[in-house]
């Protein structure tokens, strides 16, 4: 696999730095099993997507529950900010397995309570419960969790959402969903949303002295934001504005473990939480020449951050956050671009 570069690693860290404040600021709601919505329905209920046996997904009905809502939140150990502390809110739940006709069955193959007969998987990203083998489409699964009120994502989804808005009108429908192998998906993406994109980018070199390798990036980010009312809009962009100033590790995700992997969106076996991953881990590297990496690959720097409130557009609002990204880059040994060691010339070995 090709290693990943500036702009994917930028786009990577903006996203999980979001997602994380936004937590740290109480946007998620807990649910728990059995838990009921204000019409007396089941918050915790999972639906069977009998539409999953398509052939282009070679899934079987019986396999695929869905839940009311994407984006569950997967990330441990969340500090929640003061202002949430005064609230006295609880942590997000993180789910750790499902219920079936009343009975616990858990994810994890370790924990005592897991049945390799009822084993699953847990698809984060889209609220999902995915079976490996099926279960009665009449059975009732219903799992505990946290879902996230603010979907973050990149600008490619920006530019299908310019071309559709989607309002997710209810709290009872789990939209048609975009990046996806296996049923559902689509392009419909509900709000609030935050779209990340990259606008443009300027190099600059840093100091000169003895051994700085320094190379500077500045890249202009705009956060586009939908969400269904002003105040919450007022919200976002500010916890966005609130990055303004703040120097934070840039994460490299070519040797730290993304998150979520696989085709189901799962907890990848090796996750590590993201404010873990700024302490600059070492890590066992296969194949490395020192056999070890570290997380953090040099510092993201926040400057210049403007908001745009964008006119209406049907029933929702909209606008943006724009500020200048400043990426110190602390550069590997490679054979371009060094300026000491030696290189075989005609034959011999040349200092350089």
């Amino acid at each position: 696999m090709a290693s990943l570069k500036i702009r994917s690693l930028l786009k990577l860290n903006l996203r999980f730095l979001l997602d994380y404040e936004f937590l740290r600021d109480g946007r998620y709601t807990n649910v728990a099993s059995g838990q009921t919505f204000y019409d007396g329905s089941d918050m915790s209920r999972l639906i069977c997507d009998t539409n999953a046996d398509d052939i282009l997904y070679g899934l079987q009905d019986g396999q695929v529950w869905q839940s009311a809502f994407r984006n569950w939140v997967y990330e441990s150990g969340v500090v929640l900010n003061d202002a949430i502390y005064i609230r006295d809110m609880d942590l997000p739940t993180i789910c750790s397995g499902v219920y079936v006709s009343g009975t616990f069955y858990a994810t994890d193959p370790s924990h005592p309570e897991y049945n390799a007969g009822v084993s699953h998987h847990i698809d984060w990203t889209h609220g999902r419960i995915i079976f490996d083998t099926p279960i009665s489409v009449d059975s009732v699964v219903q799992a505990p969790f946290a879902y996230k009120h603010i979907r973050v994502a990149f600008d490619r989804d920006f530019n299908r959402q310019r071309q559709k808005g989607f309002l997710e009108s209810k709290f009872t429908t789990n939209p048609l969903t975009s990046n996806m192998l296996v049923y559902p998906s689509g392009g419909a993406y509900p709000f609030p949303a935050s779209f990340i994109e990259i606008n443009g980018r300027r190099w600059k070199p840093g100091g000169y002295e003895m051994g700085n390798r320094s190379l500077i990036g500045a890249d202009t980010v705009t956060v586009h934001i939908y969400t269904l009312d002003e105040l919450t809009f007022d919200d976002v962009a500010d916890i966005m504005s609130y990055q303004a100033r703040k120097g934070i590790p840039l994460v490299d995700f070519n040797l730290a473990p993304m998150p979520l992997s696989g085709l189901y969106h799962e907890k990848s076996p090796n996750y590590i939480a993201y404010q873990d991953l700024l302490k600059n881990i070492r890590l066992a590297v296969p194949n490395a020449k020192n056999g070890y990496g570290q997380t953090v690959m040099g510092q993201m720097f926040f400057d210049s951050v403007d908001t745009i409130l964008d006119d209406p557009l049907d029933d929702f609002e909209r606008g943006r956050v724009t500020f200048t990204v400043e990426t110190y880059h602390i550069m590997p040994n490679s054979p371009i671009g060094i300026n000491t060691g030696t290189f075989d010339f005609k034959g011999g070995t040349e200092n350089i």
